[in-house]
């Protein structure tokens, strides 16, 4: 009788362990879809800064020595450092994987950059991108010298996945109307 009590909590806790299998990997930032695709969600969240930029760099690379098929970054961020920003960028446009940005809630600033130099964006009901231009710590508008840099980097982004560059530009400068939107 005990023997078969064990035996039944042994088969027990094997199928818990299959059951809750693609919990621990959707937990470890991946997931296998039924065709058995191999999809990685990295989170683009909080403050553009290094730390976020190193975390990047670990995902894509685990993402790759994973086999990844894609890469989604959900971005909800209010923007940050525009030098993390750059090399987050050269990361993504480094890595052959398909990469997907995913906004979620805001990709303010450098986090509008980021997510022009995905392959793809898709945007949730509700969420914004956008407010680009470059100030300093206090606020402030950069000197022209940085904001032309800025200007031609959003242009690159938006080009390099064939976007219309007149609303990166627009993104970063208020001066640039679109009038098809409403926005002047």
């Amino acid at each position: 009788m005990r023997r078969n009590a064990r035996m039944l909590g042994f088969i027990a806790c094997i199928l818990i362990a299959f059951l809750l299998l693609p919990f621990q990997l959707l937990a470890q930032g991946e997931m296998r879809t039924l065709d058995q695709s191999l999809v990685y969600y990295i989170p683009v969240e909080q403050e553009v800064e290094r730390g976020l930029e190193a975390f990047l760099q670990r995902s894509i690379t685990s993402a790759v020595e994973e086999g990844a098929d894609h890469i989604v970054l959900e971005i909800n961020t209010p923007g940050g450092r525009v030098d993390a920003a750059n090399n987050m960028a050269n990361i993504m446009r480094n890595t052959e994987i398909p990469i997907t940005a995913y906004v979620t809630n805001d990709a303010i600033s450098a986090g509008a950059y980021i997510a022009l130099n995905a392959d793809q964006i898709v945007m949730a009901p509700g969420a914004t991108m956008g407010s680009a231009a470059v100030i300093d710590g206090a606020g402030n508008a950069a000197d022209e010298k940085t904001q032309s840099y800025w200007l031609a980097e959003m242009s690159a982004a938006a080009e390099l996945n064939d976007r219309d560059p007149k609303y990166a530009l627009a993104m970063a400068d208020r001066s640039i109307e679109i009038p098809e939107l409403g926005v002047t």
